[in-house]
């Protein structure tokens, strides 16, 4: 929920391979996706399939650098990846979808900003909810800081 007005939704089902480990304890995976959800208040996109390959470093950020996700579901992620600042970056090359900007940034633009968001992971048969609070604050140089904070 953006601002206890916005609901959002996440679901995410598929398989995860473990790729390989660098020296600095960066993991490469790649995740064969067969249900990708989201909604953001009224913006919804139809269930997409396909593989993304990523990384996860030893402090938990991960980056998102290739994929076979449809085009619409690329933009769409890019589209977000200002709410996901701090834990998640998306290096793929898509444009972001304008209608899902415009209103997430509409959101991250009031004043004392927050965000929840629930949903449920599926990985290799198991399935997992999780819950998590955003704080958005702004710099001093006018830049937008969201702090998400995991919760059980």
């Amino acid at each position: 929920m953006l601002n206890e007005r916005m609901p959002v939704e996440l679901d995410l089902a598929g398989n995860l391979q473990a790729l390989a480990k660098d020296e600095a304890g960066t993991m490469l995976f790649r995740m064969e996706v067969e249900d990708l959800r989201l909604s953001v208040g009224a913006l919804t996109f139809p269930s997409a399939k396909g593989w993304i390959d990523f990384s996860i470093d030893a402090s938990g950020k991960t980056v998102l650098r290739t994929s076979t996700l449809p085009a619409e579901t690329l933009g769409i992620l890019k589209a977000i990846e200002p709410l996901t600042k701090g834990f998640l970056k998306i290096e793929i090359a898509a444009d972001p979808a304008s209608d899902w900007s415009k209103a997430l940034s509409r959101e991250l633009d009031v004043p004392s900003a927050r965000a929840a968001i629930h949903g449920l992971l599926e990985l290799n048969g198991e399935a997992r909810n999780f819950e998590a609070t955003a704080i958005v604050s702004e710099t001093s140089t006018g830049e937008k800081r969201v702090q998400w904070i995991h919760r059980r």
